[in-house]
């Protein structure tokens, strides 16, 4: 909407109605339509990753239809949680309040996860559906496939148990970047 000034009187002019079967979403068909509309795609808050590899195929499915070249864009959000295993850092993941899907969730409360959309997983026994777990180099395996096998340019991270003091957090992140972000390079 953009507003236009006339002395003191402010009037509202409507630039372009919204258009909700554009915006995007997780359909199949919301997916095909961005490639036709969008120069790129995000794919968020964080579907399966099984679901999220068939809604990248539909797009880019979608996108080679109109383009000769790839698509530069393709991203996705997804959790990452460290632990010496998947199974420790699913054990920590269930500690984080961000990954609890009660029904007062905003995703829920938002209406987020709706009938013509790809469900989204909300148990906390479901998190390794939708979460990168493990030590650095099992999430740096996960985070090849997501740009190997699910054809994600770049992956956006939550990280969900960086620790309390700064100290701590540093060598974390100096850690993430040397065992995993080093290897993905």
């Amino acid at each position: 909407m953009r507003r236009a000034r006339r002395e003191t009187h402010i009037r509202e002019v409507q630039l372009g109605t919204p258009n909700r079967e554009n915006w995007p979403n997780y359909g199949r068909g919301r997916r095909a339509r961005s490639a036709r509309l969008c120069d790129g795609i995000v794919v968020a808050p964080m579907p399966s990753f099984d679901d999220l590899k068939a809604l990248v195929q539909t797009f880019n499915e979608e996108w080679s239809k109109l383009h000769s070249e790839p698509c530069s864009r393709v991203g996705a959000w997804r959790g990452i949680v460290i632990g010496k295993d998947p199974k420790d850092a699913q054990e920590k993941a269930l500690e984080d309040e961000y990954l609890r899907f009660e029904s007062t969730h905003r995703y829920r409360v938002g209406r987020m996860e709706e009938a013509t959309t790809v469900r989204l997983p909300m148990n906390l026994e479901e998190v390794p559906a939708f979460t990168i777990l493990g030590n650095y180099e099992q999430c740096a395996e996960q985070l090849a496939w997501c740009r190997d096998q699910a054809g994600l340019t770049p992956v956006t991270l939550n990280i969900h148990n960086t620790l309390r003091s700064l100290s701590e957090r540093l060598e974390w992140i100096e850690a993430f970047g040397e065992e995993v972000i080093r290897k993905l390079a």
